[in-house]
């Protein structure tokens, strides 16, 4: 042997210096490739809200949600809904539909609580495609009908405004 090689005792092989460099810059190599795979995961996490933020953005009643599937926001991605699904779950925790569907939540309360829309009007514009399925969806997120928490919303807005009047005023 040289007095350039060197042994590695784990693997039994044994590499020249001139090795070493390489080695090296494989190890940057993968470094980097990994970072660019991972900042492309977090584009395709970014892309999602992004597209869900948009599909949301402009409700209408004449134009109601379109995309409110996995596989809509997968496709127009051009990504396989799996693997959509794995990207969200590893990264915030929770999957697609859970997103879509807070997201379509918190729209619904907004309507509900800064709207005179009817229920009616109001889960057409949410994609659905009758109230019933609306009711049942809102009310087993947030355990109240649509009406029901419009009324319960207006009833402590009341009451909050009532208790803020001081008493020598009422």
């Amino acid at each position: 042997m040289s007095e350039k090689a060197i042994k590695q005792p784990t693997k039994g092989r044994v590499f020249t210096n001139n090795h070493f460099p390489i080695r090296r810059t494989f190890v940057l190599f993968t470094s980097h490739t990994t970072m660019l795979y991972i900042a492309d995961q977090f584009n395709h996490v970014n892309q999602f809200f992004v597209l869900l933020d948009s599909a949301i953005a402009d409700i209408k009643y004449a134009s109601p949600i379109r995309m409110r599937t996995v596989k809509e926001f997968a496709a127009s991605m051009e990504l396989h809904p799996n693997y959509l699904n794995t990207l969200l779950k590893r990264h915030t925790g929770e999957n697609v539909s859970s997103h879509i569907r807070k997201r379509l939540l918190e729209v619904s309360k907004n309507l509900l609580l800064e709207t005179d829309w009817y229920v009616q009007d109001i889960s057409y514009c949410m994609g659905f495609s009758d109230q019933p399925n609306f009711n049942m969806f809102f009310k087993k997120n947030v355990g109240y009908t649509p009406s029901e928490y419009r009324r319960l919303a207006v009833a402590i807005d009341n009451s909050e405004s009532i208790s803020i009047i001081p008493s020598h005023q009422v």
